[in-house]
């Protein structure tokens, strides 16, 4: 009190007040400030509180050291408070600005532009609850029907949102937050490759005029098809190139297309830009590192692929740490899904189309011997199946590595009513065994189209499934 100007002389009269309290008329803050003042303070030399001086210096040993100053129980609860309403404000500004971040970026990818960040929130709210139909009008969508015209086959694609059928497992702004996350990494990646002149097409991938070739091309030519989802481009030349062209012979859509390595990524881009095609070249893995399989469990289901081939897909896997598939899913639209990435990524692909991508309504299957081949196994033994595998032909190209005969028989594969009949045991490590087999509504479309454009016969481990949980 003595170094506090307002609490004069005439307002400390402990006489007054008796000598056992001397500071009882006193509020507990003023008492501590008294104390404080009068133990630490230098009060000399001020004029200001030469008159209550006295009278605070008289009383300073009534006090004791314990509930005064800094030390004291009050003086630590103060700065208790203050630290937690710092820290509460501290946190909810944080808050705030990634909201608004993630709000933007989903805004951004739904074409919502303009306006505050409410405004682009409602109406990002609004376009989430609401399926728009071909002619432009829009109606709730039932919380109740998780599988709607969102994934319909015969509609207009352009006018759907996202591939990830409602509820989705993952909100857009999430899915927007780890994209970004993914993006850095991506451009960090692509600065440390070195650049290599592009490459037409790599050992393996898609002859332009092959049967699978123009499978895919009938497929882009669905109406309800727009961007496609290409996992693994590889050097860009091959199915890359296919469903470019036929996108922009089409005259509308893209074909985002994944490749996980860096140099590929570089080089694929570059061929792409080249050719004038409507691509968009994602450096990105499609699954997360720990998705991946061990050698144990491929050889407990019969793939003796060497283990040093897995060991290099983990290693590059590593290099993005995370798996994008869900991400794109859950913030685009695609038409069609092909799923060619690494050599052993194809069960986790599979895994998670069908909990985030599970609105696409077409999935084409390539390396179906090897890659694959899980899949294939798991639709033939589902009782209940949502996917119909609508055309698929296998290629047995040497005894080993590509007898896609071979490897599905060994399987357990069931090769009825394909072309030509295989019999009961079909042939294992032939060279030059061909096969290939039609199902459903759309089979017979498929083949026709085949024998009206493939110039080449070539035959791939291949096959194209259509979602039984579309309307159609």
């Amino acid at each position: 009190c003595a170094c506090r100007p307002s609490l004069r002389d005439d307002s400390i009269n402990s006489e007054a007040r008796g000598a056992a309290a001397p500071f009882a008329h006193l509020s507990p803050r003023e008492r501590s400030s008294c104390g404080y003042s009068t133990r630490y303070t230098p009060c000399r030399d001020i004029p200001t509180i030469l008159q209550a001086r006295p009278q605070c210096e008289k009383h300073q040993d009534e006090v004791p050291p314990e509930a005064v100053g800094p030390a004291s129980k009050e003086w630590q609860l103060y700065g208790t408070i203050w630290v937690f309403l710092g820290g509460l404000i501290a946190g909810l500004v944080l808050s705030r600005l990634v909201y608004d971040c993630s709000i933007q970026t989903a805004a951004a990818s739904r074409g919502i532009r303009g306006g505050s960040t409410a405004d682009q929130a409602t109406n990002l709210a609004a376009s989430e609850q609401s399926v728009v139909l071909p002619g432009g009008s829009s109606q709730p969508e039932a919380p109740s029907e998780p599988f709607s015209l969102q994934c319909g086959i015969g509609i207009d694609a352009s006018t759907l949102v996202t591939t990830c059928s409602k509820p989705c497992p993952m909100t857009e702004s999430e899915a927007a937050i780890a994209l970004s996350k993914q993006q850095a990494r991506s451009d960090q990646l692509e600065n440390e490759a070195p650049n290599k002149p592009p490459e037409t097409r790599g050992a393996g991938e898609y002859d332009p005029n092959c049967r699978a070739a123009m499978v895919l091309t009938w497929a882009i030519n669905r109406p309800e098809v727009t961007d496609v989802l290409e996992i693994g481009a590889s050097f860009g030349g091959g199915s890359t190139a296919v469903f470019g062209r036929a996108l922009k012979a089409k005259g509308k859509g893209e074909v985002w297309s994944m490749e996980a390595v860096p140099v590929k990524f570089k080089q694929a881009r570059q061929y792409n830009l080249n050719e004038g095609l409507p691509s968009k070249l994602l450096l990105a893995s499609a699954v997360a590192p720990e998705e991946m399989p061990t050698h144990e469990e491929r050889l407990a289901a019969g793939d003796t692929r060497p283990a040093d081939w897995l060991k290099g897909e983990v290693s590059v896997a590593t290099l993005h740490g995370m798996g994008s598939m869900p991400h794109l899913c859950a913030t685009h639209h695609f038409g069609l899904i092909f799923v060619d990435g690494g050599a052993f990524t194809g069960p986790a692909e599979w895994k998670a189309i069908n909990k985030y991508c599970s609105a696409v309504p077409w999935v084409a299957l390539d390396d179906t011997h090897a890659k694959t081949i899980d899949i294939l196994v798991e639709l033939q033994n589902d009782p209940n199946p949502q996917w119909e595998v609508v055309y698929e032909e296998l290629s047995t190209r040497d005894k080993e590595l590509y007898d896609g005969v071979g490897w599905l028989s060994k399987a357990g594969y069931v090769f009825k009513g394909g072309q030509p009949d295989l019999g009961a045991v079909p042939p294992v490590g032939k060279v030059g065994t061909t096969w290939w087999r039609q199902s459903g509504s759309f089979g017979p479309e498929v083949t026709t189209y085949i024998q009206q454009h493939a110039n080449q016969q070539d035959f791939r481990n291949f096959a194209l499934l259509r979602n039984l949980r579309c309307t159609h």
